[in-house]
């Protein structure tokens, strides 16, 4: 009889303290949820991971290793394309981070019959002679495309510096000018280093994680731009192509191949490759 106000006290505490240790480890991502699929197309879905900076990923769609990486933030979205229309896929994502955790998730590619499509048609700057090279949906009120865009100034004559970039919001399109420092990749490249490219490919894996050539590489994270030279010296970017922020590839002018692995940058020399 007189150890009976102890059982009454200590089991309360004992379950207490469970339940802030499972909540934990929703905290360090040790929950399912980790990974999500989301169809956005016919041929296309968008993979979220959510996991410890450090942590090893490893994706794979029915049983074949699609991609592999280390996480550089607590999220980040891979975007699976050339699937095909209407069909079912099972994505399995192995993560590592103090225990290996495996998520097995299945989804179905949108129909191509099963949406009526409308048209609407935009069209940029005063001149004939603007441009548009590049697009990137992220989705229907988030759309960017990149280019040479030739507008009017503030007394109506043609501005002679073009914008390089429009973003629609899902209710109007905002001109976007952005310029670049010669000396990130040519040191002694001249007393005026505030220079304008026009903008010639986009890459864009969220709102908060976008990549932009305009002589050099442009990143925005979604509240500031962030300029990288690639690797000093090789000259400027044209294009960009990548499965993620963590595996990008750029190539331009001047012998410049670099890869960008989400921490460092590495040329590539001519005739060789590596693969990611």
């Amino acid at each position: 009889m007189g150890n009976q106000p102890t059982k009454k006290i200590y089991l309360p505490i004992l379950l207490i303290l469970l339940v802030f240790s499972g909540g934990c480890g929703l905290f360090n991502n040790d929950s399912p949820a980790f990974f999500t699929v989301t169809p956005i197309s016919a041929v296309e879905a968008a993979l979220e991971i959510n996991a410890l900076p450090g942590a090893e990923v490893t994706i794979a769609r029915n049983g074949q290793e699609m991609y592999s990486f280390r996480m550089t933030r607590s999220d980040t979205v891979v975007y699976d394309g050339g699937l095909s229309p209407a069909t079912s896929y099972i994505w399995k994502a192995s993560r590592s981070s103090g225990r290996i955790r495996t998520v097995e998730r299945q989804a179905t590619t949108l129909d191509t019959t099963s949406h009526a499509f409308t048209w609407q048609k935009f069209e940029f700057g005063e001149y004939s002679y603007s441009s548009i090279k590049d697009v990137a949906i992220i989705d229907e009120d988030n759309i960017w495309a990149v280019g040479e865009i030739y507008m009017n100034d503030s007394t109506g004559q043609e501005d002679v510096t073009p914008y390089n970039a429009v973003h629609w919001d899902g209710e109007e399109w905002q001109t976007i000018r952005l310029k670049y420092n010669c000396r990130l990749y040519f040191p002694n490249c001249g007393p005026v280093t505030d220079l304008y490219a026009d903008a010639t490919s986009i890459i864009a894996f969220g709102a908060n994680d976008i990549w932009i050539t305009a002589g050099t590489v442009h990143h925005f994270d979604g509240d500031k731009w962030e300029q990288f030279a690639g690797v000093q010296g090789i000259g400027s970017s044209n294009a960009v192509w990548g499965n993620s922020s963590n595996n990008l590839w750029f190539v331009g002018n001047s012998g410049f191949l670099t890869h960008y692995n989400g921490s460092e940058w590495k040329k590539l020399e001519s005739g060789t490759a590596e693969h990611q």
